[in-house]
C-alpha cells in the first residue's frame, strides 16, 4: 500500500450516526390514535413542513416537544410510551444530556 493509500485509509471519517425519522411517524401515528391530535399536528408539523438548518435542529426541537408533552401527559398507553422511548433513544444519539 503506498503512503497516499495508508494515509487516506487511516484518516477516513467515520460515518456518523445513522438516524432514521420513522419512528417519529410512527409516534405521530400513536399519538392520534390516543387522541393525542394536538401534540401530534406539531411533531408532524415540524417533521414533514419546516426547513430546518441541521439534522441536529430538528432532533433537538423534536426532542424538546417529546419531553414537554411526557411532562404534561404522564399516563398514556403502552403503546404511546414505547412510541415515546424510541424516539427520544433517536433524539440521544445526536443529545445524549437531554431530559
Amino acid at each position: 500500500m503506498a503512503n497516499s493509500e495508508r494515509w487516506a485509509a487511516s484518516n477516513a471519517m467515520s460515518s456518523p450516526t445513522q438516524i432514521s425519522y420513522d419512528c417519529f411517524d410512527e409516534l405521530i401515528g400513536q399519538l392520534r390514535v390516543a387522541g393525542h391530535a394536538s401534540t401530534a399536528d406539531k411533531l408532524d408539523f415540524m417533521l414533514h413542513r419546516v426547513a430546518w438548518t441541521t439534522g441536529s435542529e430538528l432532533l433537538g426541537e423534536l426532542g424538546a416537544e417529546i419531553l414537554r408533552f411526557q411532562q404534561s401527559t404522564p399516563s398514556t398507553s403502552t403503546a404511546v410510551q414505547q412510541s415515546l422511548s424510541r424516539s427520544l433513544d433517536m433524539v440521544r444519539r445526536v443529545w445524549p444530556g437531554i431530559t
